[in-house]
């Protein structure tokens, strides 16, 4: 009578390999087809260097305005323009095409121009900035479960992809 479960739990552990596998299979599948894109933000001008001394863009003066950049995460790119002229966008490596004096030449932490950097009278001028941020679609758990039934009776919960 021993012998006889011996080929019933080597099923069972045969079954229960092959399940963990499958399981793992699946979310590696899972998570080499999510796709990461990037995309840009809305453009922000928080701020008017009529309000004060400069025109501060700034990822930290943004966000203590209440705004929420990339997520709360680090942006990767950033871009800025005159809001007077909306053809001219700039990053740090043009932003010498501006006839202003940056003190922060639109990178990821923003832009600043300070009006004491310019020469008299010149004040400087109104910008904007918007942030290249990733996008990860969301991991939540999926809705469409498939169940894979096995032999022995185990069956193990998959995402039908």
């Amino acid at each position: 009578m021993h012998g006889t479960y011996q080929p019933q739990r080597r099923a069972c552990l045969y079954s229960f390999a092959l399940a963990a596998f499958l399981v793992q299979y699946v979310n590696a599948a899972e998570e080499a087809t999510r796709i990461r894109t990037w995309t840009w933000t809305a453009w922000y001008n928080t701020d008017k260097p009529t309000s004060g001394e400069q025109d501060d863009e700034r990822v930290n003066s943004i966000r203590r305005r209440g705004w929420q950049i990339c997520g709360g995460y680090s942006p990767i790119n950033a871009e800025c323009r005159d809001v007077d002229n909306h053809t001219l966008t700039f990053d740090a490596l043009s932003s010498d095409l501006v006839a202003d004096i940056l003190d922060e030449p639109c990178t990821t932490a923003g832009i600043l121009c300070r009006d004491s950097d310019q020469r008299k009278p010149r004040k400087c001028a109104n910008y904007a900035i918007r942030f290249e941020c990733l996008s990860v679609p969301d991991s939540s758990p999926p809705t469409n479960i498939g169940v894979i039934g096995i032999a022995a009776g185990l069956s193990v919960g998959v995402r039908v992809i």
